[in-house]
């Protein structure tokens, strides 16, 4: 499937889900002053925008935005449904490199102030025949606000920069199941990776599953569950911190590979939930049950943050 005139594109797992859009722009209409809609066919977003506000700027024959009089400056702005999780953002241009110090994500909370993050990881994924591309990235799953509204502005790094293409990936709250908390640390490919729940929280429905997102590509794992709340730094070695207390129960008999999509995703019988000694139990309607994903990062291991569940 084609995405935006990337060499090296990057796929988030997330692309293509439940509470997830996808802005793709390969050829610009409006050089200055004006909002650029997606071209990109798959797109899903109806009304992510991108403008560039420097004077100067034309429109070269292959539809890019290049600025011969001074260094572009770019807002991106995006609006949606409910509470923004995850942005994944990729920019192709050619000549000089954008700035990368410029990218912020900013945002108006409930208080009327404006706040502005750096981006959690920047990624070179191509660098070649004067082509560059590069992978921006913020995890706001730990962020308290709720932002439903926002802007990404960059700017180039010098004059004569020829902005080719934009990737924007967002990953929304959906009403999922369970609370995350505890900060995973980032694994080798230089983000974090999560854990969320699909299904039913209602014991008697059995229809939980769990997935992990963002874990290096064919790495295996499987996650682990506990009755209370920890915090162990990286046990017995890993890159990671254990986020569960007391007993860990180890789903060790559904160990899955991350594969090319980074994710691994596994169907959780809660008739049978693994316990590290007397057998499996089933989960009890008013019990919290907290998750992790375990799993191989390079040389050592990592973790998920963690998920708390309250059944019903």
């Amino acid at each position: 499937m084609a995405y935006a005139a990337f060499n090296n594109a990057y796929t988030p797992p997330f692309r293509g889900q439940a509470n997830s859009e996808y802005s793709g722009w390969e050829t610009f209409t409006i050089p200055f002053n004006g909002p650029n809609t997606p071209d990109v066919a798959e797109t899903s977003s109806d009304d992510a925008t991108l403008t560039q506000t420097t004077p100067g700027a034309i429109l070269t024959s292959t539809g890019n935005i290049y600025n011969p009089a001074g260094p572009s400056h770019f807002v991106l702005s995006d609006t949606l449904p409910a509470d923004l999780q995850e942005v994944v953002l990729q920019v192709s241009v050619f000549g000089v490199p954008a700035d990368y110090g410029s990218f912020i994500l900013s945002y108006t909370d409930t208080s009327g102030q404006l706040v502005s993050l750096p981006p959690d990881s920047i990624q070179n994924l191509w660098n070649a025949g004067g082509s560059l591309e590069d992978r921006i990235d913020w995890d706001l799953s730990a962020n308290p606000d709720s932002i439903t509204s926002y802007t990404i502005q960059f700017d180039a790094s010098a004059v004569h920069m020829s902005l080719d293409a934009v990737n924007l990936d967002v990953r929304f709250d959906g009403g999922g199941i369970g609370t995350n908390y505890c900060q995973a640390n980032v694994n080798s490919t230089g983000t974090t990776s999560s854990i969320s729940a699909t299904g039913s929280d209602a014991v008697s429905d059995n229809n939980l599953t769990l997935q992990m997102s963002d874990v290096p590509m064919n790495q295996f794992g499987y996650f682990l569950n506990g009755l209370a709340q920890g915090f162990v730094p990286n046990p017995g070695g890993s890159a990671g911190n254990l986020c569960i207390g007391g007993a860990i129960g180890r789903h060790s008999a559904q160990v899955g590979n991350s594969g090319s999509s980074g994710s691994i995703v596994v169907g959780i019988d809660l008739t049978a939930l693994p316990r590290p000694s007397g057998g499996p139990v089933a989960a009890q309607a008013g019990e919290t049950w907290y998750f992790q994903g375990w799993f191989r990062d390079s040389a050592t291991s990592n973790f998920t943050d963690g998920l708390a569940i309250t059944f019903q």
